[in-house]
């Protein structure tokens, strides 16, 4: 009786035996299933942060591509722009050089008609003019306009059969301020033209 106890016990010893080893290797199984399936996951989430990130570069590399784009037509636009409005300011500096030399109803005309060409040239691109270029024009407009109500006096001063030597000297006093004040903010305008158009090429 006793031997076949110890049989059944041996038994049930050698199941508890392999049932261990069994239980041990499956959740090793299990264990590294679970691993590689987390492993997996996580692949999975860094390719797909990989792809995102990849993508927003793109967009800020093209965004990029397109403000430098728009900034280099902005420059082109603005340099001829600059170029156009220069020739029209020599033109009017030489018409009103003429108008200084003799002060006669065709040179009062051409000033006048230069005059107003070199406003609309301005007007019709403003938006590409830089602000401080825009006040320095307008001040140089205004000088320029002072200087033709001034030798539009003078010639109708002239045209009188009685003239006084006082008021014809007071006004070419007065048109010889207005022609230093107009040729030194040209001088200026030069200067600021310059500075508005060679330092843009750091920025890109």
């Amino acid at each position: 009786m006793v031997e076949i106890i110890l049989d059944i016990l041996g038994t049930l010893g050698g199941v508890v035996v392999v049932v261990g080893a069994l239980t041990g290797w499956l959740g090793k199984v299990w264990a590294s299933r679970i691993l590689q399936n987390e492993l997996n996951r996580h692949n999975v989430e860094i390719a797909r942060l990989e792809a995102d990130l990849q993508k927003e570069i793109e967009k800020a590399r093209m965004k990029d591509d397109i403000e430098k784009q728009a900034t280099i037509r902005y420059q082109e636009y603005q340099f001829k722009l600059y170029n156009e409005l220069w020739h029209e300011l020599y033109a009017l500096q030489e018409s009103a050089e003429k108008l200084w030399r003799k002060a006669s109803m065709a040179n009062m005309l051409n000033f006048r008609m230069q005059l107003e060409i070199t406003k609309s040239s301005l007007n019709k691109n403003i938006l590409l003019v830089e602000t401080e270029d825009i006040r320095s024009l307008s001040e140089l407009f205004d000088r320029f306009e002072r200087f033709r109500v001034g030798k539009k006096k003078l010639i109708e001063i002239q045209s009188r059969s009685e003239v006084r030597e006082a008021d014809i000297e007071q006004l070419t006093s007065n048109n010889r301020i207005y022609k230093e004040q107009y040729s030194a903010l040209i001088s200026d305008l030069r200067i600021q033209f310059r500075n508005s158009l060679l330092p843009r090429s750091s920025e890109l």
